[in-house]
């Protein structure tokens, strides 16, 4: 069976990206506005974004094998971009000691029995990251990707995707539906019901934030956090951007 380390997806989801940016350039010719296209584009928190643009990072735990792969594949960031991850000292890996250790430390493992999620238990499963350059010294994980392991080889294409998400969060960057154009498009009641989260909480992750807190950017990487709809070529009156393609997976945290 062939290491499943060395799937590379880039090419299924390279040509997935490819086939939604000729739609949004089909959506502008055929009239849908300038501010709906918009929408469908990277957004950042723009009170904490990165003012050094290197960005250093560590590792809870996981094999070397596992994190070379998963900075292999959020790599992409940096090579589209002046940002640069730095996690590696004198040729090895940075491993985490404690909240000090790097700017983004990364679990793997939500069953390390150590004490990795002291005030933060109810955030061992998952994978997520916490926002841009917010202070927070009382966390040690901020960048939790245990999903990994078991998804690399079930889906790798969507764990491919996964890791180039959470980074980008970790970048700052926002799911491009929290802008305010996109407000009203979701059913938050529903969504919650259907993940299993509390009302409050998907109203975090799909509700819409003040344009004013946040700012746009061109895409830096050809993966989107959120993807845009594919109806949007057909010139519909409500069509919108704040939509995924119905063939990729929801959006996770």
């Amino acid at each position: 069976m062939k290491n499943p380390l060395a799937v590379d997806p880039s090419a299924k989801v390279e040509l997935q990206v490819d086939a939604l940016r000729k739609k949004i350039a089909a959506a502008e010719a055929a009239g849908v506005s300038p501010e709906t296209l918009q929408s469908a584009r990277f957004v950042y928190w723009a009170g904490i974004s990165w003012k050094n643009p290197v960005i250093t990072v560590c590792f809870w735990n996981g094999s070397t094998e596992l994190q070379n792969f998963v900075m292999k594949t959020a790599k992409v960031w940096s090579d589209n971009s002046r940002v640069t991850f730095s996690y590696q000292t004198d040729g090895q890996n940075n491993i985490c000691q404690n909240a000090q250790s790097a700017d983004i430390r990364v679990s793997l493992n939500d069953e390390d029995q150590r004490d990795l999620y002291v005030n933060q238990e109810e955030s061992r499963k998952g994978d997520w990251s916490y926002l841009g350059d917010i202070p927070l010294p009382d966390y040690l994980v901020t960048l939790n990707l245990p999903d990994v392991v078991r998804d690399m080889t079930i889906d790798p294409t969507w764990t491919h995707h996964a890791i180039r998400h959470e980074f980008g969060h970790a970048l700052g960057l926002m799911h491009e539906h929290q802008r305010s154009l996109c407000d009203g498009w979701f059913n938050v009641e529903a969504i919650a019901e259907n993940q299993g989260w509390t009302v409050d909480f998907a109203k975090s992750q799909v509700g819409s934030f003040p344009d004013s807190d946040l700012a746009g950017a061109q895409p830096l990487v050809p993966t989107r956090l959120v993807f845009p709809s594919p109806s949007c070529d057909a010139g519909e009156p409500k069509c919108t951007p704040c939509f995924q393609l119905e063939s990729l997976r929801p959006v996770g945290a």
